[in-house]
Parts: structure tokens; sequence; C-alpha cells
């Protein structure tokens, strides 16, 4: 059973085997179908690198600008821009689907760089192509490994597939200057509309600190105008006190004065009644000294003025009688005569006013005459008004001129504007005459700075024509190897 299955694996290991002599052998027999369908795969690979149209790369490379170049841009424009940012803003630009779609449409070129599909092919599909064979690659600074993001591109190449390349060429040219071009009018435009909210916001922000600035100073005036009102209240109420309190003084003056006066006038009125009676008095004493030198008088029976020497000479005498001797003149009453003394008795006794012979009775109704005529209290009766007489008024009525015309009230009120005593208005006045300068012209401006200009060489770099003839020729070769074979075997299958 065993040796069975061995008989029958045996025959099948020796069917299974290849022999290369007879395997070449084949070959060499079947050399024309070799030869045949390689030359006929070499010269069809000819034929179709003839008749693939060449495809040119063009590119260019723009790198980031100079300082000068932008230099309109940064003093002219809004913002603080540098050149890198700027630059950025143009890779933006350039790397935008929609600003490539406007500039290929504005300009024609699907027609120009396919003009093969102009009247088969969609503009879509078109664009898409043109897509396909446009990249922007940034050639400087290379990514880092591992970096989060893209850094700030300082170089870039634009490349181009084209089967025109003089097309492709002036394409790129005319896509970089421009898409200058558009982000200056970009930075142009939103530079204008910045600079316009931002004029608005501090135009905005100026009226809000003018009218603080006014309300404050009304607020002030306010303030001021009650503080000046209460002031002249308080002094007016200072000043009516004081009068009350000048009027009050002069009103108890007055009234001291008077019953000063009254008391004055009292004392002097006793006076002269006192010498009035002191004066009866002595009325009445020399009536009786009279009357003792009337009877006496009578009694000598001397009735007109005599002296002693008279007496003597005419041989009277006298008893009990003293006569003074010590001169001519004598003191003797009695001597005047009864004539004389009668007289003099009688005169006395018809005064009705004593007062006119009693000399300081004339003084003092002079004092009390004076008394009554007080000028001062006169004065004091007569006086309309106590201010002059009140120290302290001018004083405050002065500080109530000056409190009804304060000078910084006015000034306040005059003010025609609060411009300069606002203090942040200086900065931003300087900050809003900066924005209105700006002019967002920029001649000459370039975002950019061409390193290398696309052109045409002439140099097609698709298709490569000796590598498809040589893979063409190579397919056909193994091609005709497989032919060969297989016609080998049906040829010994017949045979057999």
């Amino acid at each position: 059973m065993e040796s069975k299955d061995v008989q029958v694996i045996k025959p099948y290991q020796e069917d299974d085997e290849i022999d290369l002599f007879e395997l070449f052998s084949s070959l060499a027999h079947q050399w024309r179908w070799v030869v045949g369908i390689t030359v006929i795969g070499m010269l069809l690979s000819i034929t179709i690198a003839l008749l693939i149209p060449k495809q040119y790369e063009v590119s260019t490379q723009v790198a980031e600008p100079n300082a000068a170049d932008v230099a309109a841009v940064i003093t002219r424009g809004y913002g603080k821009q540098t050149t890198k940012s700027l630059f950025a803003e143009y890779y933006q630009d350039l790397n935008s689907a929609e600003e490539l779609h406007q500039f290929i449409k504005a300009g024609g070129w699907l027609k120009k760089l396919y003009p093969e599909k102009a009247n088969g092919a969609s503009e879509a599909e078109m664009f898409s192509s043109l897509s396909d064979n446009l990249s922007i690659t940034v050639l400087a600074p290379i990514k880092e490994k591992g970096a989060a993001n893209n850094p700030a591109p300082d170089l870039l190449a634009i490349t181009l597939w084209s089967k025109d390349e003089q097309v492709a060429a002036n394409f790129l040219n005319n896509y970089v200057t421009k898409s200058n071009s558009r982000v200056l009018e970009k930075l142009r435009l939103n530079g204008q509309l910045s600079r316009d909210f931002e004029v608005e916001r501090i135009q905005s922000e100026i009226k809000l600190l003018q009218n603080n600035a006014l309300k404050e100073r009304g607020l002030a005036i306010q303030r001021m105008e009650e503080t000046n009102q209460t002031g002249v209240k308080v002094l007016l109420q200072k000043i009516s006190l004081l009068r009350d309190k000048a009027k009050q003084v002069r009103l108890l003056d007055i009234k001291k004065r008077e019953e000063k006066n009254r008391e004055k006038i009292k004392k002097l009125s006793q006076s002269i009644d006192l010498l009035l009676k002191k004066s009866t008095i002595d009325e009445q004493s020399k009536l009786e000294v009279l009357n003792e030198a009337l009877a006496l008088a009578l009694e000598m029976n001397i009735k007109s003025p005599t002296t002693i020497e008279m007496m003597a000479k005419s041989g009277s005498t006298v008893s009990e009688t003293e006569i003074n001797v010590t001169t001519k003149v004598r003191s003797d009453l009695f001597l005047m005569g009864t004539d004389y003394i009668q007289a003099k008795i009688k005169n006395l006794q018809s005064r009705t006013h004593k007062e006119l012979f009693i000399k300081s009775i004339a003084e003092i109704k002079k004092q009390i005459a004076e008394v009554r005529a007080d000028t001062a209290l006169a004065a004091l009766k007569m006086r309309k008004s106590d201010d002059p007489y009140i120290v302290e008024l001018p004083s405050l009525k002065k500080q109530i001129k000056e409190a009804q015309s304060d000078v910084k009230l006015v000034a306040l009120k005059a003010r025609k504007s609060d411009d300069p005593y606002i203090t942040e208005l200086p900065a931003l006045l300087k900050k809003l005459d900066k924005l209105q300068a700006l002019t967002f012209g920029f001649p000459g401006a370039k975002l950019y700075r061409l390193d290398k200009k696309a052109s045409a060489d002439g140099k097609a770099e698709k298709p490569k024509r000796a590598l498809i003839v040589a893979v063409g020729s190579v397919l056909a070769f193994f091609v005709a190897v497989f032919v060969a074979l297989i016609m080998g075997a049906v040829k010994r299958r017949k045979e057999a």
C-alpha cells in the first residue's frame, strides 16, 4: 500500500521539475516573437513619449521684504506693522483659494493655460487642474520636528506646471505683483476702516470727557454757589446780630445817658432848691438884722446915713453902740439911717425872682440846660444806622462782596471750553491728529522681495522620454518572453 503511494508521488515530482535548457531552447525557437514584440513595444513607447505634450515646471521665489520697501506702509498705514507681519499677510493672500480664483477669472488665465480644454472642460475642472499644478512651498525657515505651529515664512517658492512655459511664467509674475496690490489695497481699506473706527471711538471718548467736565464744572458752580450763599447767609446773620447788638448797646447807652442826665438834673435842681432855701434863710436873717438896725436908727433918730464924726459934731450921744474906728468905713447898719434901712427891707421883701440874685443858680441852670441839650444823647437818638460804629462790619461786608463776586465762580461761569482742564485730552487729540494725518498712500510699496523671477528657459521637466522608452522596451521584452514561453508550451503539447 505504501509502495504504491510512492510510485504515484514520484512521477508527479519528476513532472514539476523545470528544465532551464529546454526553456531557453524554447525561447530561442520563438525568437521572432520575442524580437517582434519587443520592437513593437519599443516603437509604441517612442510614439507615446513623442505624443505626450511637454510639461514645464516654472517657479518664482519671494522673500521677506526690506524695510525700505515697506516704509510707506509702516509710516502711512494704521497699526503697528513689521516686515515679517506684512510678509505673513502677503503669504496668506498667496494661499487664498478665493483670491486665486478671482485673479484667474479676471485675467482669463484658464483659457491661456489650457487652450485645449477651453471648449470641452468646465471652468471648475480647469480651475481644479490649475490648483493641482500650482504649489506654494515655504523654503525658509524649515519647521522643526515636533513644533506645534509653522514658523512665519521668510522665503517662499511658487511653482506651476504648465504646457506653455511663457504663459506660466507670466502667470506667476502677474500673480506675485497682483497679490502685492491686493494686500496693499486690503491694508488701505482695513486701515481706513480701523482708523475711522478708532477716530470715532476717540471722538466719542473726547465728547464723553467734555460732557463729564461740563457736568463737573456745573456741579462745582452749584457747590460754590451753595457755599457762597451759605457763607453770605451766615455773614448776613452775623451782621444782623451785630446790628441788633449795636442797637441794643445804643439804646442802653441812651437809657443810661438819660438816667444819668435825669440824675444830674435832679441833683442840680436840688442844688438850686438848696440855694433858694439858703437865700430865703439869708434874706430872713438880713431882714432881722435890718429890723434891728431900723429899730436902733429910729431910737437914735438917724434918718439918713450918718458917720461917727458927724454925730460928735452935733453933740449926739450913742449908747451901747459899737463903732468900728479902725478905718473911715463903719460897719454899723443903723448909721445908714431909717430911710435906707426901710428901703432895704422893702426891697428885700418885694423880691419875686430871688434866683436872679444868686449867681451860682444861673450857672447851675446853664448846666441843666447843657444836660438837657446833650448833643451826644441827641446824636444817639437821631442815629439812623449803627453800621459806621460796628468795627467788624466792613470786614464782613467785604467778605460778602467777595463771596457774591467770587472770582473763581465768575471764571467757571465765563469758561467757554473745559478742554484745557481735561488732563487726558492732549494725548487723545495728539493721537487723533496722528490718525487723521494717515494718508494710506503706498506708492512703490512691496510686501515681498523678489528672490527669483519666473522665466521661460525652454527646458521641459516632463515627459522623461528616454525613461518612457526604456520602461516601455523592458515591459515589451518581458511581455515578449511571456508570449514566447506560452507559444513554446502550446507547440510542445501539439507535438506530444
